[in-house]
């Protein structure tokens, strides 16, 4: 008997049974009825005849025996119960058998919808690594985690340098040379991670991503100089992360440890690696990604997202021509640009983009950084991203166009010409796209994916003090004839974004972006934060917000990963009249709006009771009434239940074996 028919036998077995006594019971009842016959049916021809036609025979005791023998025959009841007994032992024999089985499904059938989608992707990275572990990896990661806070703690970037990309390197070292100009020192003490989960798992033909979400708390704050305490809080504070790591597909678990450990993933060798990252004992290039994971994104737990996976238009063109070409290298350039950017405002000068954009771009942005009339300059601060999804590619002489949005927010200042900083608690959130540019048939490499701000030649990193040419090999850092640069950065509304997204749409995607009309009112929030001011801001539309409604507001807050203290800043801004938050004008936006907050409460298979009253209230305020929130919720629902179960076949599909013919 095959395994497929073992199984349902042992799922079905009481069933079996009662057929069989089914079928014994009319066994039973046709043996009697055939008996009778048999036994009324006269030996000749004459025995009728000879009978009186209206004499009534008696039927004598035997005769009676005979007829109760007839109705109720012994053989067959005997069968029966011979038949039962041994379908019971048989049956319990299965049962036990079976119990492992169906303890191991109910187990499955138990685990949330999302837990089920990244046990898939698991598998996926465990068939080609069985090395692979995700226990060891969570141990590792958050090595790693303590590692980094330790080297930001100390303002010296080094001993994290060989397990980041250079958008993470880049990104921090411009944050800490901030804090510098500022005179100002960020302090990190008592730091405890309290749990750490896999948040999201993404494989793709090029890379492996993992997301870890860290739930930590430390205290936090920042002192000047002196040593004395400038801003934050000395108690402990709560804060989640959610860090990502890459590597590509053909990389395995080593039993000495990689990257996150310090060692040479491909050797095992302690690192000692030069200016190039390159190890010095077996020469791999250990930033490239090929031989371990590495850290390329760190977003704060308000403004992380899961994002769904979606085609995006004229990938698969570029891919024809270049065939090294990803998007993970075309995002990590961007953050690159995009925090060069910000670093520019800040610092009024320009010398960091020149590496990574067009010369037009770099003098017209220096015009725009000329201080106003009074001297003063406005100037970001508690800049944050949310998100950095790439909308479509032109490939097309001669020059291909990437239009890449980013959505991101912070605060801002007025920096006089003395150096005096005017603060404000004013929160903008953005929408920004950056369009970048190529010379059109360039051939990339899938080596330097991760490694957006080094030396094409030598691998030596780009700096601010070696602006043109590399100081290492005097080849120039920018070149036109094969890098993507930053051409010229859009407001969301702009004609140019709308003439490219329309050519996009097009083109044709498997699921088009947040907005890709460029309408504001159109496009979706980018994360928990930009969610909970809309909500901070619908419910001020009546210039009230109830203590019971504050109260659930914080409840929410913390679970899209924003603090007390961030929410209070967001409601004193939005009290204040500076928050600043494209709204969604229309009916139908805001439902969509609506929509958005009911999926990310799914996000962990549940809505509780507090996120129904917030979503309950939001809908109230704009004009609904409970059956529609409550279309709403169920939409959800069926949205995350629909995913699911096609991950679940996606996953099905590509676990099925090949026929062999």
């Amino acid at each position: 008997m095959s395994k497929d028919c073992q199984s349902w036998v042992r799922r079905n077995w009481h069933w079996l049974a009662f057929l069989a006594l089914l079928l014994s019971l009319c066994a039973s009842v046709l043996a009697g009825t055939v008996q009778r016959a048999v036994e009324h049916v006269p030996r000749n021809s004459n025995h009728l005849a000879q009978a009186p036609k209206t004499a009534q025979q008696q039927p004598t005791a035997d005769m009676q025996r005979r007829m109760v023998r007839a109705e109720f025959p012994l053989g067959p009841l005997l069968f029966i119960g011979l038949l039962l007994g041994v379908g019971a032992l048989w049956g319990k024999a299965l049962g036990v058998e079976a119990t492992a089985e169906q303890a191991e499904r109910a187990k499955r059938r138990s685990r949330k919808p999302a837990e089920r989608s990244l046990e898939d992707e698991i598998r996926r990275i465990g068939s080609s690594d069985p090395a692979f572990n995700t226990e060891a990896f969570l141990r590792r990661s958050s090595h790693a985690f303590r590692v980094f806070q330790r080297a930001w703690n100390k303002q010296d970037l080094s001993p994290i340098r060989h397990l980041v990309s250079d958008a993470i390197y880049e990104r921090s070292s411009l944050q800490i040379a901030e804090m510098q100009r500022q005179g100002v020192c960020g302090v990190l003490e008592d730091l405890l991670v309290q749990d750490k989960t896999i948040a999201q798992v993404d494989v793709s033909e090029h890379y492996q991503t993992i997301t870890v979400r860290f739930q930590a708390s430390a205290k936090s704050y920042r002192v000047d100089t002196n040593g004395r305490f400038v801003s934050g809080d000395k108690l402990p504070q709560s804060f989640v992360a959610y860090w990502s790591f890459v590597r590509k597909p053909g990389a395995t678990t080593l039993a000495t440890g990689g990257l996150l450990e310090g060692n040479c993933p491909n050797c095992g060798t302690p690192l000692h690696l030069n200016q190039t990252g390159i190890c010095s004992s077996c020469d791999a290039k250990v930033w490239s990604g090929r031989y371990d994971w590495v850290l390329t994104e760190i977003t704060h737990g308000s403004e992380w997202r899961k994002r769904p996976h979606h085609d995006v238009p004229g990938v698969a063109g570029i891919s024809r021509s270049d065939p090294a070409f990803c998007l993970q290298q075309l995002h990590d350039r961007v953050s690159a640009m995009f925090w060069r950017r910000i670093t520019a405002w800040q610092a009024g000068d320009v010398t960091l983009l020149r590496n990574v954009a067009t010369a037009d771009y770099c003098q017209a942005l220096a015009e725009e950084l000329a201080p106003d009339p009074d001297g003063t300059r406005r100037i970001p601060v508690g800049v944050a991203v949310g998100a950095v999804e790439t909308e479509g590619i032109l490939c097309e002489s001669p020059l291909d166009q990437a239009l890449v949005r980013i959505h991101w927010n912070g605060g801002a200042e007025r920096l006089a010409l003395d150096g005096a900083r005017h603060q404000t608690i004013r929160i903008s959130f953005h929408v920004s796209y950056f369009l970048l540019v190529r010379k059109h048939g360039v051939q990339g490499s899938l080596d330097d994916a991760l490694l957006s701000s080094h030396c094409r030649s030598c691998g030596s990193p780009a700096t601010a003090r070696n602006v043109g040419v590399c100081e290492h090999c005097g080849i120039p850092l920018v070149d036109v004839e094969r890098d993507w640069l930053l051409r010229k950065v859009y407001f969301e509304d702009e004609p140019p974004v709308r003439v490219l997204l329309s050519q996009f749409e097009g083109m044709g995607s498997g699921q088009s972006s947040a907005g890709r009309s460029g309408e504001p009112a159109n496009r979706s929030p980018s994360s928990g934060r930009e969610l909970m001011a809309w909500a901070i801001q619908v419910m001020l539309a009546d210039d009230k917000i109830e203590e019971e409604e504050e109260a659930l507001l914080k409840t929410v807050a913390a679970k899209q990963g924003l603090s007390a203290a961030e929410l209070e800043r967001l409601l004193a801004a939005a009290r204040a009249g500076e928050l600043t938050l494209a709204l969604p004008h229309s009916a139908g936006a805001s439902l969509t709006w609506l929509g958005v907050m009911a999926d990310m409460a799914f996000a962990d298979g549940r809505v509780s009771d507090e996120e129904k009253k917030v979503l309950e209230a939001l809908g109230k305020r704009l004009g609904m009434g409970k059956k529609k929130i409550s279309r709403v919720i169920s939409s959800a629902r069926r949205r995350l239940q629909g995913e699911t179960k096609q991950r679940s076949r996606e996953g099905r599909g590509r676990r099925r074996p090949k026929k062999r013919h």
